[in-house]
């Protein structure tokens, strides 16, 4: 992912935002687990700017788990939203305030408040 990363140099930006407004459009669509692979490839075309981890385990934790229709899909996206912050958001980002406190939101609103 590095040497593809490093390949495309100026054109990454550009390929970035057009990946960004695809995944948008195919979550606005429905289509759930694609908008979800295209966030994982924006991830790891920008593994160091938080902001990019905490967008799409926000959109996953919170539009997308309230557009499905049943419990256990609601709780599939929550959790998918979690990890990504937990597993790969921090260790791509050990230092991030940023990560660290949108990670404990999700915990304290999504389980300890009223959301779900």
């Amino acid at each position: 992912m590095a040497l593809g990363t490093a390949a495309l140099g100026s054109f990454r930006g550009l390929i970035v935002d057009a990946l960004w407004y695809r995944a948008y459009k195919l979550k606005d669509d429905g289509k759930y687990y694609e908008a979800n692979q295209l966030s994982h490839i924006i991830t790891q075309l920008q593994p160091r700017f938080p902001q990019v981890w905490i967008f799409h385990a926000w959109n996953m934790a919170y539009n997308i788990s309230v557009a499905t229709h049943t419990k256990e899909e609601r709780w599939y996206w929550v959790n998918k939203g979690i990890r990504l912050l937990r597993d790969e958001g921090l260790d791509a980002n050990p230092d991030s305030v940023l990560i660290k406190k949108e990670l404990a939101w999700t915990f304290f609103h999504k389980f300890g408040g009223v959301s779900d």
